[in-house]
């Protein structure tokens, strides 16, 4: 009778499955594995089921490991990751935030040198004179008023007026 009445009452407050095989408690509550983690245990942050075994944190958050994927394409992400506004992205897709170069409409990739300069962002190599394609990275320019950049030689023969910069 008393191991009858005790194997009754060794049950999980949630399921009532048997608790024989171990238990976690919480507020003199008994509760099996899965009920725990189901209710205590960390979700996956993008199908908001409980983690269970290997779990991916990143971001502040836990994934599973089949669901911490690219924001854009989906691909699983398990080699590294880029982020653009708290959201994991695949180099390839993350490639598509960089600026474009107004010199050669490439993109400007995140180890690259670049400048900003005429309200536009270019690859060091090709922010260049607009009449004879000196490099003008890292020294004084002019430009036109119409978004072209001069070295000092053609700004002083440019019959509009150069501004420096």
């Amino acid at each position: 009778w008393y191991q009858r009445r005790v194997r009754e009452h060794f049950v999980c407050s949630v399921c009532e499955g048997d608790l024989s095989q171990g238990f976690k408690e919480v507020e003199e509550k008994l509760y099996c594995g899965d009920c725990y983690f189901e209710n205590f245990g960390e979700k996956c942050a993008n199908c908001g089921k409980a983690c269970v075994g290997a779990v991916i944190q990143a971001l502040g958050r836990s994934y599973h490991p089949e669901h911490f994927v690219c924001n854009d394409c989906g691909v699983v992400l398990t080699e590294g990751f880029n982020v653009d506004n708290g959201n994991p992205y695949c180099k390839k897709c993350h490639v598509n935030f960089m600026p474009l170069c107004a010199g050669c409409y490439d993109r400007i990739e995140g180890a690259s040198q670049w400048i900003s300069a005429l309200n536009k962002d270019w690859h060091n190599g090709c922010f260049t004179c607009s009449v004879c394609k000196a490099p003008l990275a890292g020294s004084s320019f002019f430009h036109d008023g119409s978004g072209n950049a001069l070295c000092q030689v053609h700004a002083r023969s440019t019959p509009a007026r150069a501004r420096v910069n």
